[in-house]
């Protein structure tokens, strides 16, 4: 049976391996820093969902804006197989 965890932790350091879901708010130099590790240690299938940034070189599955200030948009990711 699948588990649920919430995980703070410096991308840079932490293992993804398993991640089901990973929530991002970064800007965009950190997105592109982060892409490699995301491609190499997540599953396919797995979601990388980013708060007003999106990921660089990668199509969304979906984009919604949130109702703040800002009409911030809110990316998601599958990765691929």
């Amino acid at each position: 049976m699948p588990t649920c965890g919430v995980h703070r932790a410096d991308f840079h350091e932490a293992r993804l391996h398993g991640a089901g879901l990973v929530v991002c708010y970064l800007h965009p130099g950190a997105m592109e820093r982060l892409r490699p590790k995301l491609e190499a240690e997540l599953t396919p299938g797995a979601l990388v969902l980013s708060n007003t940034f999106a990921m660089p070189r990668w199509r969304p599955v979906a984009v919604a804006e949130a109702e703040d200030f800002y009409r911030s948009k809110v990316y998601l990711y599958r990765i691929a197989a």
